[in-house]
């Protein structure tokens, strides 16, 4: 009953990576973003990550992960905690809304990840269940991060809106503009 207890090596790691970035998403939602309440849609991505973990966590407990997805999956998680805690640090002194708020912003972060993405927090949380959907081959988890994935941009997609519609939309039609949605944009070298 209890072989697979013995975890180590790779899979410990990712055992350990996996229980850091959701307790850190976890206070992030509490302890980070600033709301009242929690919106409808972000109770949501909350339930959506219960799953998540508990299959990832039961995964780990019941299968035999190999060394390259667990490894794979490790070092996503390193990358969203890393990039999580440097936008935390990048808006620590002036801390933003919880996603699905719905709150006309006032001002635009420009340092930290901020300089290069528009949504490093989301990213994070991407990189995260790629790693867990990775590392287990769990048809389970790849639709918890689809799903995510789907939550997340429709959550920064509404977000922008709200940027166009407030008093700072042309300084943030510029950072747009400069910046990628998720990811770093591309820029070509002209002749």
């Amino acid at each position: 009953m209890f072989e697979s207890l013995s975890i180590d090596g790779w899979p410990l790691l990712l055992l350990l990576s996996g229980i850091a970035g959701s307790g850190l998403f976890a206070w992030g939602v509490r302890g980070h973003f600033v709301g009242d309440k929690t919106p409808g849609a972000m109770q949501v991505v909350v339930a959506l990550s219960s799953v998540g973990i508990a299959v990832f966590l039961f995964d780990l407990w019941e299968t035999s992960v190999t060394d390259w997805r667990a490894a794979t999956g490790f070092c996503l998680h390193l990358l969203a905690i890393a990039l999580f805690g440097w936008a935390v640090l990048a808006t620590r002194r002036n801390r933003p809304a919880m996603a699905f708020a719905g709150d006309r912003p006032d001002h635009v972060f420009r340092s930290g990840p901020y300089a290069t993405i528009r949504h490093p927090f989301y990213t994070a949380y991407l990189l995260f269940w790629l790693g867990c959907a990775i590392a287990t081959s769990s048809l389970i988890l790849f639709l918890v991060f689809l799903s995510l994935a789907v939550l997340y941009t429709i959550a920064a997609l509404g977000e922008e809106r709200n940027f166009s519609r407030s008093a700072i939309s042309d300084e943030y039609e510029a950072f747009r503009k400069a910046t990628g949605f998720f990811w770093p944009k591309l820029r070509l070298a002209r002749r």
